[in-house]
Parts: structure tokens; C-alpha cells; sequence
């Protein structure tokens, strides 16, 4: 679907991007319909991390797999999400399918990975920062969501997702809230010193209106403690072995097309 001169591969290839995936799953839970699907048809309570895993486990797929390969894994994801429907707690009706929850949950997905890659890696150019989005489109289409459903560019998909902030449609529940309860706490299996070095990143991930609807405050000695990792961040991960930085589905794509 890609290549190596594609940003999705240059983005998707760090392996720091795997701290995103945390925020990016809170943002997904605030959508009260989300939520609802996640409680009704998962087993999110005993292993809050598999649908995590699937999807960071799909993503690569389609981004560093053939194009065959990447229909297959796309496939497989819509053929689950075609039996998760139901009527949430407020008596509105969700499906899976739906473009627009689809669209909630692919923002997410490329909000929080811009956000990694400029704190940790690299500020990105206007165009490179566009080309990116542009690519994502891709994926989105993927699973249905319809190209007209797409803001045309990133800072339109920004404001419709501050849209859905502003009007409501995007809040953090109570049962978001519990959804994300295991997200939250520090990770058991987890040294403490990398569990709660994401704890702390995870936050200043966040929209505002989610970060303070989970709960969190970002204060001045937390947000000086981001920013003095950020750049140390951008210092130290350029000059690391490839073996470090870069994901291991990146490393075999990059073999095989060299």
C-alpha cells in the first residue's frame, strides 16, 4: 500500500511510536459509543491490551506487508466489527461499521502518532505533516469510511475532532472512565521505571477535554519533565542501533525492498 519514501513508513518505523498507542486508546474510549461497543463485545476488562494489539499488529500489516496481505488483515477486522452493534446505555444505536465512529477511531490513530513522532523524534514540515494525512487517508478508506467523510486536511481533521469535543458527542464517561481504568493504573508486568515513564507520557498526548475528563493534570513541573524528555528524546533515538529504533515489521519491509 506504501513504500520507503512514504511518510506512513517513516513515521510508523520508529519503535517510540508504540507509546502512542495508550493515548490513543483513551481518546477512542471518550467517544461514548466506542465505549459501549468495547464493553459489550470484547473482553476489554481482563485484557485491556489485546484490542491494542490487534490493531497495533493490523496497522503494520497494511503499512509494512504486501498489498495482498493488508486486504487479508483488513478483512479479518471488518468481518469482526460486522457483529459489533447494539444500543448503548443512553438508548442510542452503535455498529462497528459506521463511518463516522470509524473516523473517530482512525483520528485518534493519527493524532497520537503525529504527536510521538513531533515530541520524540522530529518537528514535521507543513507538507511533510500534510503527506502524512494524505497517506492515512488510505487506510481510513480501507475500512470503509467513505473519501467524502474525510476532512480534506489535517488541520480540518483537528477541527472536526475538536468539534465532537466541543459539542459534547466526544466525553469521557463513567464507563470510559472504568474501560480505562487498567490503561490508566501503572502496568504490573511492566518495570516501574518504564511503566511510569508512560504514565507520564500518556497525558500530555491528550486533548485537554479528555486528558481532564480521565482525570489527569498536567502542571508546570510535569509539563517541564515532558519537555526536558522530549528533547532528550530527540537527541538520544537518532544515534541508537537500528535494532532499537526501528520496529522489527519496518526492518524485514525495509530488507525486502532494498
Amino acid at each position: 500500500m506504501f513504500g520507503p519514501d512514504s511518510m506512513m513508513w517513516r513515521i510508523s518505523r520508529e519503535s517510540v511510536m508504540l507509546f502512542g498507542g495508550r493515548a490513543a486508546v483513551l481518546m477512542q474510549l471518550a467517544h461514548p459509543l466506542v465505549a459501549a461497543g468495547v464493553a459489550a463485545h470484547s473482553d476489554y476488562r481482563s485484557d485491556p491490551y489485546k484490542r491494542l494489539r490487534r490493531t497495533l499488529d493490523t496497522m503494520y500489516t497494511i503499512v509494512f506487508e504486501s498489498a495482498e496481505d493488508a486486504r487479508d488483515a483488513v478483512a479479518r477486522v471488518n468481518d469482526v466489527h460486522d457483529h459489533v452493534k447494539g444500543v448503548a446505555g443512553d438508548g442510542r444505536k452503535y455498529s462497528a461499521l459506521d463511518p463516522h465512529l470509524q473516523l473517530w477511531v482512525h483520528t485518534t490513530l493519527v493524532y497520537s502518532s503525529i504527536k510521538v513522532y513531533e515530541r520524540f523524534i522530529e518537528p514535521l514540515t507543513p507538507d511533510e505533516l500534510e503527506r502524512y494525512y494524505q497517506e492515512s487517508k488510505v487506510i481510513g478508506s480501507l475500512f470503509g469510511i467513505p473519501g467524502e467523510l474525510h476532512p480534506e486536511t489535517y488541520e480540518e481533521l483537528v477541527s472536526w475532532m475538536w468539534h465532537l469535543m466541543d459539542t459534547g458527542e466526544v466525553q469521557v464517561t463513567d464507563l470510559a472512565r472504568e474501560l480505562a481504568d487498567p490503561i490508566v493504573r501503572p502496568l504490573s508486568l511492566v518495570p516501574r521505571g518504564l511503566s511510569r515513564g508512560t504514565s507520564l507520557i500518556t497525558p500530555g498526548l491528550l486533548p485537554r477535554p479528555i486528558r481532564e475528563g480521565y482525570g489527569f493534570t498536567v502542571g508546570a513541573s510535569r509539563a517541564a519533565v515532558m519537555a526536558i524528555g522530549g528533547r532528550a528524546a530527540r537527541l538520544v533515538l537518532p544515534r541508537l542501533p537500528q535494532s532499537v529504533r526501528t520496529h522489527p515489521a519496518a526492518r524485514n519491509a525495509e530488507r525486502r525492498t532494498a
